[in-house]
């Protein structure tokens, strides 16, 4: 949420406004509740009568829903608390309450006392977005309640906070119920309002959209859940979760074409690469919690026959990145792999084909033109590395291709360039010193496999490039030992397809996708420990290294089909 209130005279700044320091306290409560009362009410919640959700009061016409799932499956409830309680802030629901009693000090409110003893089991947002300002965007806040009594009781407390003290109250009725609405003392200000409507408590920056809440629930308005955006979207989504977020795909693009027509005019050609937004239907997200970690999935819904053919067959084709995991050394810290790299970089090629400069380029080193590597890659691609390494940094960047001369030749043009640009950007390297840079190389035989190796690039002290090709897979690592793991791996050596850490994650994130990204937190923490900054005078913060130590590994994988983007994060924790 963002402030609201028009631009006033430079010598008056403007009184506060109820919901421009109320904002922050009201949001900050529902997000903390939202981690807190998961451990802290679980007890409670589940002796809850059965109440009213949030969404059977949030209108279609809103563009933008989260929820907070406070009363969820047993599993989510112990699995998120297992989670929380790794971590040295929230060990215990003594803590986490404490936690949140104090970052509600400075709003004047007590969790203990005005929040805990009523809250129920959901709460919630939605919001309508305005494409011209963001500050006037309408967000609406629900609160579900387990007593009557306490929820309005906090809500007529918000008149008494110093915020509300500035605002002028008026009761009115609406749909048989009481909507108390607070003007501004000052024209620059907002107006604030509030209800309370089965068993829930709303809050909103204005009158209008507390009535529409409430025509929602009575039924007169249809709901965004009805939608069948919404049903398409979120549909394909965990449905055990203890959150969820949804964004209407097509609000959000006529937004963007509304910002796109104002642009200037030497800008219209790009509008004309975006006709593929008319084919989202909704972003939909969920927070989840598994036995061994946290995750969150994310799914773009997309209207397939609004597709341009080539998009729509990318898509449908985006291949499995498990082929090149194996490759990859037991031992590497972190990785990214893909198995539709050909297609990308092919969509690149071809939507620059009207800038000479650009083809020039990738003919320069080998990617295209008279037997460039592009046409002969599968699609196969990873980038390695290892941080702990006793020499520094170090990795490699994998390539499988049905053509060994091709991928060859790529990388050695490929060094070539690098070699030359590195050497044109050290100060004081004459001419003759920079040719040697560039020529200079060797072959050597590691485990019957011909590998290629570069002098170390000028101005990269330690990077000394080396390359071979192997049963179809090029390997480019950054010296001649990263070339030498890749090959260990291959003919039997620890890889990252059964290192046990890997093996955990993948456990729980999407099963064949077309590209993982898998970092070893543990190993980046390590790395952070010991790391010394020129002119620190101390490595990295001891107490953010144990608030993070929990996190072990991350991972973050995707697929896609002809109608949908899906992405997984996990957090592995224990």
């Amino acid at each position: 949420m963002n402030n609201a209130g028009a631009l006033t005279p430079p010598t008056v700044p403007p009184a506060p406004t109820w919901w421009r320091q109320h904002r922050v306290p009201v949001v900050a409560t529902g997000l903390a509740i939202g981690v807190g009362a998961l451990s802290v009410s679980a007890a409670l919640v589940l002796l809850a009568k059965p109440m009213a959700t949030v969404e059977t009061m949030v209108p279609a016409t809103a563009d933008v829903m989260v929820l907070a799932n406070l009363d969820p499956s047993v599993a989510q409830k112990v699995n998120f608390a297992r989670a929380l309680h790794r971590f040295p802030d929230t060990k215990t629901d003594l803590a986490i309450t404490s936690t949140l009693e104090d970052a509600l000090k400075v709003t004047g409110l007590s969790y203990r006392a005005d929040l805990q003893p009523w809250l129920g089991g959901e709460l919630g947002a939605s919001a309508k977005l305005n494409d011209d300002s963001s500050a006037d965007t309408a967000v609406t806040l629900y609160f579900v309640s387990r007593d009557d009594a306490k929820a309005k009781a906090f809500l007529a407390k918000l008149r008494t906070l110093a915020p509300g003290k500035t605002m002028q109250w008026q009761d009115e009725t609406y749909g048989g119920l009481t909507i108390s609405v607070g003007t501004p003392s000052q024209s620059t200000g907002k107006p604030a309002a509030y209800t309370y409507v089965n068993h829930v408590a709303v809050m909103a920056t204005s009158r209008a959209m507390v009535k529409e809440a409430i025509d929602t629930a009575q039924g007169r308005t249809p709901r965004l859940i009805d939608s069948p955006a919404y049903k398409a979207t979120i549909g394909s989504l965990p449905s055990d979760r203890v959150g969820l977020a949804f964004v209407n795909g097509i609000s959000l693009v006529a937004g963007i074409k509304k910002q796109l027509a104002k642009a200037p005019s030497a800008s219209k050609p790009i509008v004309g690469n975006v006709r593929d937004l008319d084919a989202f239907v909704g972003i939909g997200a969920t927070l989840s919690a598994a036995g061994n970690g946290i995750q969150a999935d994310l799914v773009v819904k997309l209207d397939q026959s609004k597709l341009s053919p080539a998009t729509r067959e990318a898509f449908s084709h985006a291949g499995h990145a498990d082929g090149v995991i194996s490759w990859i050394p037991g031992q590497s810290d972190g990785f990214v792999a893909v198995g539709d790299l050909n297609r990308t970089m092919q969509t690149l090629v071809d939507a620059s084909t009207s800038d000479p400069s650009i083809s020039a380029s990738t003919n320069a080193f080998g990617l295209t033109g008279p037997g460039g590597v592009l046409p002969h890659l599968t699609g196969d691609a990873a980038l390695e590395a290892q941080v702990g390494s006793k020499a520094g940094p170090a990795g490699a960047l994998l390539l499988r291709s049905d053509d060994a001369r091709s991928l060859s030749a790529f990388f050695s043009k490929l060094l070539t360039l690098a070699s030359s640009s590195g050497s044109v950007l050290t100060p004081g390297l004459s001419a003759t010193q920079r040719q040697p840079a560039i020529a200079a190389g060797a072959t050597t035989t590691y485990r019957g496999v011909l590998i290629t190796s570069r002098s170390a690039l000028p101005g990269l002290t330690g990077l000394a490039p080396s390359y071979a090709v192997l049963d179809g897979m090029g390997i480019l690592g950054s010296n001649l030992a990263a070339v030498e793991a890749v090959i260990d791996t291959h003919k039997g050596g620890p890889s990252m397809a059964n290192e046990p850490t890997y093996r955990a994650a993948a456990g729980a994130s999407i099963a064949r996708p077309s590209a993982v990204f898998f970092v070893k937190t543990g190993s980046l923490l390590q790395a952070a420990r010991q790391l010394k900054v020129p002119g620190a005078t101390r490595t990295v913060d001891g107490q953010t290294v144990a608030t993070l130590e929990p996190i072990k590994a991350l991972s973050l994988t995707s697929t896609s089909q002809a109608d949908q983007l899906v992405e997984r994060l996990f957090l592995l924790i224990e």
